[in-house]
């Protein structure tokens, strides 16, 4: 039987709970993981607040866009929805909230600071793909060891690059 020490990460999104067995299959999979990745994904009708608040519970790292942050809780500033966020959920050690043209940032939950990463110096052709960009390099980066700066760079970096192209995987330089 697999334990935590096996397995790195676990990174999910709310679209992957679209029905019961694909929740059950996850919920399986919580333990077996050190590190649970949650990407909120607010596509009606796939989505509740319940399901959101579950899948939650169940994370160490947070990422969201400051959209679907105020889908679940408008009239917050970030600072306000992050700290809010945090205390709810004891479980979360990070979140990483996304800004689009204002870029995106990184508090950690135990200090309560909050780092911020370079914005997007490119025009957008599109945005599909950039979120799940930085996700993945956020966590190549965490696991690597990179410290915090150069993490939230690297991830700046690549967003600001997969905005240039048309589809969610364009060609890296």
């Amino acid at each position: 039987t697999p334990n935590a020490q096996e397995y790195g990460a676990l990174y999910y999104g709310t679209l992957a709970c679209r029905n019961e067995e694909s929740l059950k299959t996850l919920e399986g999979l919580f333990p077996l993981c050190t590190e649970r990745f949650y990407d909120v994904n607010i596509r009606p009708p796939f989505y509740s607040r319940a399901l959101i608040r579950h899948l939650l519970s169940k994370a160490t790292t947070l990422k969201i866009s400051r959209e679907e942050a105020d889908v679940l809780c408008p009239c917050h500033t970030p600072e306000q929805y992050l700290n809010d966020v945090a205390n709810e959920f004891a479980n979360l050690k990070r979140i990483l909230f996304t800004m689009d043209c204002d870029g995106s940032l990184l508090f950690d939950t135990a200090t309560r600071t909050l780092t911020y990463a370079p914005k997007p110096k490119a025009t957008p052709v599109s945005t599909v793909g950039a979120g799940d960009a930085l996700s993945a390099c956020y966590l190549y980066h965490t696991f690597k060891g990179s410290d915090i700066p150069t993490t939230l760079e690297a991830c700046s970096a690549l967003a600001d690059h997969v905005i240039t192209a048309l589809g969610a995987v364009p060609a890296l330089p």
